[in-house]
């Protein structure tokens, strides 16, 4: 996983398969979200470093399937501009095309490496539906009770800043071993009539501060 993170140039994903409305990713959900970790370094592209694992790894000439499918914009330029990185870390990456009616089931079943994307929630609720052992949606079988433990203590604990702490330490350990590889972030086109006041400069898409029709007004 680790070299597999390393070997991606998530700019050049960024620039190729969303024309360059997004921004880079960090290998976490939810950038600019309540609770991100956004305090963590940067995961560059290291070449070297990503054939030093393969080869202590014995991945030497890996061969890999990657589904895709054109069910989402970006999905098939993605797939084939993450070919051409891993090529250059010596990994063979054959991209497979799946149906549109049955890609996300499919993938869900029987994937183990993927094009992926996800809704606007909050973090927790990522958490809650993908990451936990019991999650129906778990799709990297991201499967450990200690983790479990700790989205329980997160849930359960009434002060803000020692929750934030909690979810802080949820995805250090998701940024260093998780299966997530999250490259980029589309834009989104939001828009609002001059007459309308009171929206939120900057309210992420499906938190508590989205879409507040409650708090505006027209002038």
């Amino acid at each position: 996983r680790e070299a597999f993170f390393l070997l991606t140039d998530r700019k050049e994903l960024v620039d190729g398969a969303l024309s360059g409305a997004g921004e880079v990713g960090n290998d976490l959900f939810g950038k600019g979200y309540e609770y991100y970790a956004d305090g963590l370094p940067q995961r560059e592209q290291d070449l070297d470093r990503a054939r030093h694992l393969l080869k202590k790894a014995g991945a030497d000439g890996l061969r890999v399937t990657l589904d895709t499918s054109a069910v989402a914009a970006g999905f098939t330029e993605s797939a084939a501009i993450f070919r051409d990185q891993a090529a250059k870390a010596g990994v063979r990456v054959k991209v497979a095309m799946g149906s549109k009616d049955s890609y996300w089931q499919d993938t869900l079943d029987s994937g183990t490496l993927c094009c992926y994307r996800s809704g606007a929630m909050p973090i927790e609720s990522h958490f809650s539906q993908r990451l936990l052992s019991g999650s129906t949606t778990n799709a990297t079988k991201w499967q450990h009770k200690d983790f479990d433990a700790l989205y329980q203590q997160a849930q359960s604990t009434k002060d803000k800043t020692d929750r934030a702490a909690v979810y802080a330490r949820m995805q250090r350990r998701l940024h260093a071993e998780g299966g997530f590889l999250v490259w980029g972030f589309a834009d989104w086109i939001l828009g609002t009539a001059r007459t309308v006041r009171g929206v939120a400069h900057r309210a992420p898409a499906n938190t508590l501060d989205w879409a507040r029709f409650d708090k505006v007004w027209l002038a």
